[in-house]
């Protein structure tokens, strides 16, 4: 009886091991788990073509996934980690390399709906040593065209007291983002991140800065510089950004000039500095500067004004020039299409406006 009993362990043991082999160790069982796997999440997925197996490397291709109201399609995807680290309670994943991703929404997304924070649980660490995503699109509808990224690159450590940042990098058609720093998934999220970026207008000099961010959510604080081609200063706080955000800002540059490029400045402004207080949605703000330029005489302007998502209102716009004042107000609209409209009067020397 003893060496029956024994004879079924062995033979019960090598049946698992055996199917944790196959399931782990071949391609075979890598298409089982995804077969199953598919059955168990809400929505559609699917694949072209999947290679490899569990304990890596995999490659994935033509990978199609659709919910109630978004669409997810990837061309390809190569994965590598190392699954004797799970063992150190540790999921290191060495390399993932997308290409061609596109996400799509059936409806426009409101940017109004709140955020909840989410307190993040991981039974392991996670180490991700490479991560590169090429080709991004993001469509919604409404919009003109689709956001486009050229690429994203992350290194970073999870866990469930902090998420360390090694390098986030974005690169999109017309700007650039680094990243680096350390977030802390608890409570109001502890924020300590350091920023450089850079921004490329068509047809002029890159503009070039640098920055940081620290706090929380519930009250975060912002410095930004600009260092080329002129120097400015933002500082701004933003409370309650993932529910109600309400911002105040201040940014300030000695001396803007237009165009930004060439010999000749046909617009100078002096001293500017902007002023906000209020929501995304609905905000105060003033504007105040000294501007010269060709055609141009020396004019103190300042413009207390209104802002939404779609107009500005100038509610009060004052210029002292050629020993005289300006005064006026106005309104400035892009949607449905580009608008404006602004009155003025006053008395320039002599002359009456």
């Amino acid at each position: 009886m003893k060496r029956i009993f024994l004879l079924t362990l062995l033979f019960l043991t090598i049946a698992i091991v055996g199917a944790i082999w196959y399931l782990s160790s071949t391609e075979s069982g890598l298409k089982w788990m995804f077969a199953r796997f598919v059955h168990l999440i809400p929505g559609d997925l699917s694949v072209k073509t999947l290679e490899g197996r569990l304990i890596g490397p995999m490659k994935i291709n033509g990978l199609r996934y659709n919910a109630d109201n978004y669409s997810i399609t990837l061309d390809n995807l190569a994965l590598e980690w190392r699954p004797l680290d799970l063992f150190f309670l540790k999921a290191h994943i060495t390399q993932f390399i997308a290409d061609g991703l596109k996400v799509q929404f059936a409806e426009e997304q409101s940017s109004q709906h709140q955020i909840e924070t989410v307190k993040i649980r991981l039974p392991v660490k996670v180490m991700i040593e490479n991560t590169l995503i090429r080709d991004i699109s993001i469509i919604q509808p409404g919009k003109a065209g689709p956001f486009v990224m050229n690429e994203v690159l992350l290194r970073a450590g999870i866990s469930s007291k902090s998420i360390r940042i090694h390098q986030l990098s974005v690169k999109a058609p017309v700007f650039m983002v680094n990243l680096t720093g350390r977030l802390k998934p608890l409570g109001d999220y502890h924020v300590d991140l350091k920023t450089e970026w850079t921004v490329q207008p068509s047809g002029y000099s890159p503009i070039i800065g640098s920055g940081e961010f620290t706090g929380t959510l519930k009250q975060l604080k912002v410095k930004q510089y600009v260092n080329a081609p002129f120097n400015a200063q933002l500082d701004a706080t933003v409370n309650n950004i993932l529910t109600k955000p309400y911002f105040k800002l201040d940014s300030s540059l000695n001396l803007l000039v237009w165009p930004l490029t060439g010999d000749e400045a046909l617009v100078r402004s002096e001293e500017v500095r902007f002023i906000a207080e209020g929501s995304p949605y609905d905000y105060q703000f003033k504007f105040d500067t000294t501007l010269t330029g060709k055609n141009i005489p020396r004019s103190h302007v300042t413009v207390y004004g209104r802002g939404r998502p779609d107009e500005l209102l100038l509610n009060t716009f004052h210029a002292r020039l050629l020993h005289g004042e300006l005064n006026g107000k106005g309104k400035i609209s892009w949607k449905p299409r580009f608008e404006w409209k602004v009155v003025f009067q006053g008395e320039i020397g002599r002359a009456h406006v």
